[in-house]
């Protein structure tokens, strides 16, 4: 069971809905908590408990809040980005897909706290849409979230894996105002400097170093201007690249991959 102390926190995330979509919303909640998982009958079974209905009539309310067109879980992504944003600035934002329920996958963004990824924004989708206009999901998820960013005055720097590598993502990013990001790519991809164009992987780069390549061409027909940095963090199997908009890198001959990122090569996001 939810402490009082973290369910008044849970109050204040969701001060922004309606009274009634409040109390079953925190009801919802509270049965994730207890119950262990977000299943629709052992929330309902939940329901049935704390208010003393029968669980058809808790499975029907539980459904009903789910699909009602009326509560604006953008509201939710607000008050939550609000709040972080109270000890932290610029926030930390990592952008992510996740597997759900088959058929559906999950776009992701979650704010880094310490080592934890609070999710403030998400949207589901099934996977045969997915396929079709995964970039237009893509950037339509960033452009709502720098929105609700803009409406409250609070910047973020935006970390993505290799999955949100695509120049075209990169571009969209560069146009947020206020904003900055990393991510990470291939290093199979050409870069074009002051001395020519060359490829990532035979930079020169050695474990516990990093390098700036300052702004360059990226890709052969130089699609986008960018600043690229490397980073190989010991322990690890490879080196990371990032384009980057952080304009004060602060790097030393022996940095680490920056706090707030996993340090798992093969994946990139919180831990």
């Amino acid at each position: 069971m939810i402490s009082p102390q973290k369910f008044k926190a849970v109050e204040t995330v969701l001060s922004p809905l309606r009274k009634s979509q409040r109390k079953t919303v925190l009801l919802a909640v509270q049965a994730i908590s207890w119950m262990g998982q977000a299943a629709s009958l052992p929330i309902a079974f939940f329901f049935s408990q704390a208010t003393g209905s029968r669980t058809t009539s808790a499975l029907t309310r539980f459904y009903r809040l789910l699909h009602n067109p009326r509560l604006d879980d953008l509201k939710i992504t607000k008050q939550f980005l609000t709040l972080l944003s109270q000890s932290t600035s610029p926030l930390l934002i990592a952008l992510d897909w996740t597997e759900w329920h088959p058929p559906l996958r999950m776009l992701l963004a979650s704010v880094i706290v310490g080592t934890r990824a609070i999710p403030v924004q998400t949207a589901a989708f099934l996977k045969t849409h997915i396929q079709r206009s995964q970039n237009t999901w893509e950037n339509n998820f960033l452009r709502v979230l720098c929105l609700i960013l803009g409406e409250i005055k609070v910047s973020a720097c935006f970390l993505a894996d290799r999955g949100f590598r695509r120049v075209s993502f990169l571009k969209l990013l560069q146009e947020q105002e206020g904003h900055s990001f990393l991510v990470r790519i291939m290093d199979q991809i050409t870069v074009e400097t002051k001395q020519g164009g060359r490829l990532l992987s035979p930079c020169g780069l050695q474990p516990g170093h990093a390098l700036d390549l300052g702004t360059v061409l990226l890709r052969s027909d130089g699609a986008i201007t960018i600043r690229v940095v490397g980073i190989w963090a010991k322990g690890q199997r490879e080196p990371w690249w990032l384009p980057s908009m952080i304009a004060a890198w602060g790097l030393r001959s022996k940095s680490a991959i920056p706090k707030g990122l996993a340090s798992d090569s093969s994946s990139f996001g919180p831990r």
